[in-house]
């Protein structure tokens, strides 16, 4: 019988077994390994000491996935522009950071979830497109467009669609096109899946 190290988070590592009161380098059973003490899920959720081969949830660099919410707040915003990203809410792991005011850096070897929502306010009518940017790539395929109807309207646009770093990290950025808008409001919300 092994026990794993549980004393750092997301990296717990095999140790020798040990015994109590037992110079004996034989496995014991585990009623008397030394354990030691547990972080609180979902670090390591089972208890330390366990069979040769650790759950995936205790192998270094898996566990609880990264996330990211990010805020659009603009004010008012002429065509070509990147949307500034606040950050609101970010996850474990440190796949997806910032990289500037106004795009996020992907860690490579992963797959992401992005979904957007942007709506824009304008004192004239007209239409607007939101494009998402991939290394410096606009994705015409993830680009969504809206009517602004009437002057003083406004328009949403949505998207949602996975971005791959299986192969090189991604920098992401949202880049606005189209009437100038007065105000620009939605969210940015990242999800690693992979």
């Amino acid at each position: 019988m092994n026990i794993y190290d549980c004393s750092e988070c997301g990296n717990c590592r095999l140790v020798p077994t040990c015994c109590a009161g037992s110079s004996s380098p034989e496995p014991c059973p585990c009623e008397s390994c030394c354990k030691p003490v547990c972080p609180p899920a979902p670090c390591c959720p089972e208890p330390c000491c366990r069979p040769v081969t650790p759950p995936p949830c205790c192998l270094p660099g898996t566990g609880e996935r990264s996330y990211a919410m990010y805020h659009i707040t603009e004010g008012a915003v002429t065509s070509g522009t990147d949307l500034a990203l606040v950050p609101i809410l970010t996850g474990p792991n440190g796949t997806i950071v910032a990289a500037s005011s106004a795009s996020v850096y992907l860690a490579q070897r992963h797959i992401y979830e992005v979904s957007c929502q942007v709506t824009a306010a304008a004192q004239l009518a007209g239409s607007f497109t939101v494009d998402p940017i991939l290394n410096n790539v606009p994705e015409a395929n993830y680009s969504t467009t809206a009517a602004i109807a009437a002057d003083g309207g406004a328009g949403s646009v949505a998207s949602t669609f996975l971005v791959s770093t299986v192969t090189a990290p991604v920098t992401l950025s949202l880049h606005y096109t189209g009437t100038t808008a007065s105000t620009v409001n939605g969210v940015l919300v990242i999800r690693e899946i992979a």
